[in-house]
């Protein structure tokens, strides 16, 4: 069976909540996170949060260091690792 996770599921999922305290992600960077989770570039990311491009790389960066990530798509596995793990019936 075929699963998909939509990005809105992503952004409310309760299984966010921990990670984003125990990667110690600012508010700031979970604005970001979650445009990045929705697909947005960096410049689609600085003008819905009015900020520079590059102001944008320098929350990518401390993020990609907070969630030990080299790159976006390692940041979505990340979210969705998280997020399927958590929806997991242990019997």
């Amino acid at each position: 069976m075929r699963r998909t996770v939509s990005a809105v599921k992503l952004l409310n999922s309760a299984a966010l909540k921990t990670p984003k305290e125990e990667w110690g992600i600012s508010p700031r960077e979970e604005e970001v996170l979650e445009l990045i989770i929705l697909g947005k570039t960096n410049k689609e990311i600085a003008g819905a949060l009015f900020i520079s491009e590059h102001t944008v790389k320098n929350h990518l960066s401390r993020i990609f260091t907070k969630m030990n990530v080299t790159d976006r798509s390692q940041i979505i596995a990340l979210v969705y690792k998280r997020i399927l793990d958590s929806e997991r019936i242990e019997i």
